[in-house]
């Protein structure tokens, strides 16, 4: 019985010996080079595979399997082979494959990505997905995200929320102006935007101060980086006022000289975006309608520069708008030239120079025509009409030094911005009483001329300092302003013959500085409270002199000789609360506030101290991620300005002169808004 056993034993095991197969081999080509391939095995005439190897580094590979088939196809194929096969016998062999390089055609694969990725705070919106046929730029994309506004003027909102950053890669290159970016940066260059929630620029306060602001950032694509990009484009054309009528009325001589000059649009726009350096360089211009100086509208600023604004109520009276799109109407000859340079030595270093210069001439004319009913049986009747021309020329230069570390902040903005520009309008002017004793008061030719330079150079430093847990920012900035502006009147009265002229010269200073520094404290991991303090002058210089106009009383001054200063010391107290989900802040700050009065040809000199209280409180509440409540209150006032204090008259418009001497106040205001995400 034990033999039997045995006997049945050593026949299934050489039954089972005989049925395990071993194929090995090597895949090399004709000049016997091993090449990767991936080999397989299956009984002949199925596709069932009973097992797969790889080749190693010397080519070799060794299936082992077990068939009841007479016969196996063995296949060896690759991305650089294509497709190679052998039908052998089913038994333990050696198989090699000589083959030739030929590419192997693979199916067509479609991937698709999600629309939009939420990743903490940080939406990131796939741009293949949102483009359109006709979607040139960047700019026409972002028009089609949901929750993303574009206004007319290029500036974007988020969920209501005005952003107040926008990168490329990373980097702010364009220190607010963006509509750069929007309107040149081409759509297929750009991968996702990411707009970036609770934004905090400052890398030292990400852990530190939650904030409430919204960026966006570019991603490129990998095609994009590293490499020179120009865009050009140029258009001419020419129109035929032979046939142009305005109602039943024919074309003026200066509506037909618009419509006979030849119409022309040109752009070169070179770009370049690496990781250490970027640099966007373009000229735009054209004479078709379109206002090319949008672009250059700065939608925030990267630092809290002083304002300057050099006093002057005088300006030239323009012809009433039509209403109409200003693409049909604008009568134009702009062109602007900006270049933005970005060098980045190190991850937390930044130097930049943006350089912006922006001309224009643009013509506009405009009728209006006023109606009165002076009495029962009486009316009276004026009719104006007006064409003007007004030359631009503006020159913006920033220069910008950045740190942004962790362990610390510095920044340092130098701004120069220079105007030479000049409005010259040519007017006439009808009026005629109607009724029981008509009078026609005859035609007045009016021609003005305001010549408007300006100049204003400023400086920002800012620095951010941690002392153990607690925060130290240091912030100044100062600058100076010249107006000198002459505003001529030239008015011809065809009637009686006469001329009269009239000329108002306005030369202003404004000097301003403004410091401020706060000392940060955490309670715990909610609570902060911070206290500093602030400083500001505001020196305004005004020099006036009017020439040819008869003052209503006798004795009174045609001109004006003073200084308005104001200077403010300030004690800054903020308390604050805040969760991931809810915030809540309240500030009262005490400020001592001085303005002082020197009028040279009144001899008056005196000034005025007030003690102020300006308390604030803001909350917001994010009930979940797709929906937030803020309410604030406030109160403040405005103890008096240069626009309220010159005692001399001035000649606002050949229309209107006056003077004035009174204090502005401004009233206390609350705030509440609701805002939600649409996606």
């Amino acid at each position: 019985m034990h033999r039997l056993i045995i006997t049945a034993m050593l026949a299934f095991a050489a039954t089972a010996a005989h049925a395990q197969t071993v194929i090995e081999g090597t895949v090399a080509d004709a000049q016997g080079k091993h090449v990767e391939a991936y080999v397989s095995v299956a009984p002949k005439g199925t596709g069932n595979i009973l097992v797969f190897a790889d080749t190693d580094a010397k080519g070799h590979y060794r299936l082992e399997f077990t068939t009841e088939a007479d016969s196996v196809t063995v296949s060896a194929s690759g991305l650089a082979i294509g497709s190679h096969t052998k039908q052998v016998a089913n038994r333990s062999q050696r198989l090699d494959f000589c083959v030739k390089e030929q590419a192997m055609q693979l199916k067509e694969v479609t991937v698709r990505a999600q629309k939009i990725r939420q990743n903490g705070d940080t939406l990131s919106y796939l741009v293949g997905a949102y483009q359109q046929q006709g979607d040139r730029v960047i700019g026409d994309v972002l028009k089609h995200m949901p929750g993303i506004e574009v206004a007319d003027n290029g500036g974007i909102k988020y969920n209501g929320k005005t952003i107040k950053k926008f990168y490329v890669e990373e980097m702010d290159l364009l220190q607010g102006r963006y509509g750069l970016a929007t309107n040149n940066i081409n759509a297929s260059d750009v991968a996702t935007v990411q707009v970036l929630e609770h934004h905090q620029p400052v890398k030292m306060l990400q852990d530190k101060e939650l904030s409430d602001d919204v960026a966006i950032n570019l991603k490129l694509k990998n095609s994009a980086k590293g490499t020179v990009a120009i865009n050009t484009m140029f258009g001419g054309g020419a129109q035929q006022a032979g046939g142009w009528h305005i109602g039943k009325r024919p074309l003026t001589d200066s509506q037909a000289a618009i419509g006979q000059s030849p119409l022309w649009t040109a752009e070169v726009v070179g770009m370049y975006f690496a990781k250490r350096r970027q640099n966007m360089t373009l000229y735009k211009g054209n004479n078709t309608g379109d206002d090319v100086s949008k672009e250059l509208t700065q939608h925030y600023s990267s630092v809290n520069s002083v304002s300057l604004y050099p006093f002057c109520p005088t300006g030239a009276l323009m012809p009433n708008g039509s209403g109409l799109p200003q693409k049909r109407t604008f009568d134009n000859h702009s062109q602007i030239l900006t270049m933005n340079h970005l060098e980045k030595p190190n991850k937390d270093t930044e130097l930049g120079l943006n350089i912006a210069y922006y001309n224009d001439r643009i013509r506009r004319e405009g009728s209006s025509v006023g109606d009165q009913f002076v009495s029962d049986d009486s009316r009276l009747l004026a009719s104006e009409t007006m064409t003007s021309e007004t030359k631009l020329n503006n020159l913006n230069i920033q220069g910008r030094y950045n740190r942004n570390a962790p362990n610390g902040f510095v920044a340092n903005v130098l701004k120069v911005d220079t105007h030479w520009n000049s409005d010259r309008v040519d007017g006439l002017l009808a009026s005629e009483r109607t009724g029981a004793d008509p009078t026609n008061y005859g035609n007045n030719r009016v021609h003005q001329h305001f010549d408007r330079p300006q100049l204003s150079v400023s400086n920002t430093f800012n620095t951010i300092r941690n002392i153990g847990k607690n925060t130290f920012d240091l912030h100044f900035s100062a600058g100076y302003a010249h107006r000198p502006n002459t505003l001529t009147v030239g008015v011809d009265s065809l009637l009686q013959g006469t001329s009269t002229a009239y000329t108002q010269d306005v030369n202003s200073h404004h000097i301003a500085a403004s410091f401020n520094t706060s000392y940060a404290i955490r309670v715990g991991q909610r609570f902060r409270f911070s206290y500093g303090v602030s400083a500001t002058a505001n020196l305004h210089g005004i020099v006036t002199d009017l020439d040819g106009f008869t003052p209503p009383a006798e004795h009174a001054q045609l001109s004006n000789d003073l200084w308005y200063n104001t200077y403010c010391v300030a004690l800054a107290q903020t308390y604050k609360y805040e969760t991931p989900n809810f915030y809540i802040g309240l500030g009262l700050p005490l400020e001592l506030y001085t303005q002082t009065l020197d009028d040279k040809i009144r001899n008056d000199q005196h000034g005025y101290t007030h003690l102020l209280f300006f308390p604030s409180l803001s909350a917001n509440w994010s009930i979940s991620r797709d929906l937030w409540l803020n309410a604030g209150a406030s109160y403040s006032k405005t103890v008096g300005d240069p626009g309220g204090i010159y005692s001399g008259y001035i000649m606002s418009n050949y229309r209107a002169f006056q003077r004035s001497y009174v204090e502005q106040l401004r009233p206390r205001n609350a705030m509440v808004s609701v805002r939600f995400k649409l996606l």
